[in-house]
């Protein structure tokens, strides 16, 4: 929040704080702050009844913004007094942006500075062209590709900024949403143009900790699987006939992280297709390692279909 306030962008800004019901404190914390700031930006505070999720709190804030642009911040990551000045100062470039992010700067749980291949200059230049030139050039199919194939992905949303269009042309996200940023970035994309500025303006936390435990726990796996599946259907469903061979390629993809979600439940048929397509889908990914892998999943749903079989058998 101290470094929302901070921002040096000279004309008429507000700042949303919109609390998603927490119960540790911060919202008292947040109050604290806004009473004892004296500057000229306008503050907004907001506290959810109950918790409504990332999109939920999205929405809340969209609906809450008098502004035409609205630049998003996650609650632990830390902006740079520069930021929405250098994006407002694109935006005012080119009238047809209705999406705009910025690299950021990666940093630990305590606050130290990581170092991210992605800051390399090699993939700095890869990105600044993907965005700038074949995210606004490419049909929605060759888009999708190129995200399916996990070569960039689209807009990180807590270092972008958004038109407003992109939640008043379809109106609220899906609640059961995990992921707002692929969403509006097909959206932003099929309004107009988007823009990534090679320059770090934020500081994007991220917990390796908590990421190495949840990669290890099959259940949240699953989970986030699932959480796949669903933003690749509201993504399919808006472009909908606008783009039909990329809506057919998302509902693909779905399937597929439905049936990596449902692993258990789904038939030894259904198994051996989706392990023979994720290796060919992800083929930079798994060249080496895809005849092993493969060998390894389905002496996996062997042993399986084997064990149900004998199960049913005894009883």
């Amino acid at each position: 929040m101290k470094s929302a306030l901070a921002q040096t962008y000279d004309k008429e800004m507000e700042i949303i704080i919109s609390d998603d019901c927490s119960n540790d404190g911060t919202f008292e914390v947040v109050r604290r702050i806004a009473a004892d700031y004296k500057g000229t930006k306008t503050i907004v505070l907001n506290r959810n009844e109950k918790n409504m999720g990332i999109a939920g709190n999205v929405n809340k804030c969209f609906e809450l913004a008098r502004g035409e642009w609205l630049v998003m911040s996650g609650g632990d990551d830390i902006s740079k007094p520069e930021r929405v000045a250098t994006l407002m100062c694109a935006v005012e470039k080119d009238a047809k942006l209705r999406a705009i992010c910025s690299e950021v700067d990666f940093i630990d749980e305590d606050g130290a500075v990581l170092k991210d291949r992605r800051q390399t200059k090699r993939n700095q230049r890869n990105r600044n062209y993907y965005f700038n030139r074949y995210f606004n050039e490419a049909t929605f199919a060759q888009i999708i590709r190129v995200y399916d194939l996990n070569y960039f992905g689209l807009l990180l949303g807590a270092a972008s900024a958004w038109h407003r269009d992109v939640f008043h042309k379809w109106g609220a996200l899906p609640s059961d949403l995990a992921w707002e940023d692929v969403v509006l970035s097909c959206r932003a994309r099929m309004l107009g143009k988007v823009v990534f500025l090679p320059v770090p303006l934020l500081f994007y936390r991220k917990y390796w900790k908590a990421r190495a435990v949840s990669k290890k726990d099959p259940e949240k796996c699953k989970l986030n699987y699932a959480r796949n599946a669903r933003f690749l259907d509201v993504c399919a469903d808006e472009i909908g006939g606008g783009d039909r061979r990329a809506a057919k390629n998302l509902r693909k993809t779905a399937r597929l992280f439905r049936s990596l979600a449902n692993w258990e439940k789904i038939s030894f048929g259904d198994k051996i297709k989706t392990i023979f397509y994720y290796g060919r889908h992800h083929w930079r990914k798994l060249f080496v390692a895809s005849i092993p892998f493969k060998l390894k999943m389905i002496y996996a749903a062997l042993t399986d279909k084997i064990s149900r079989k004998k199960r049913i058998e005894i009883s």
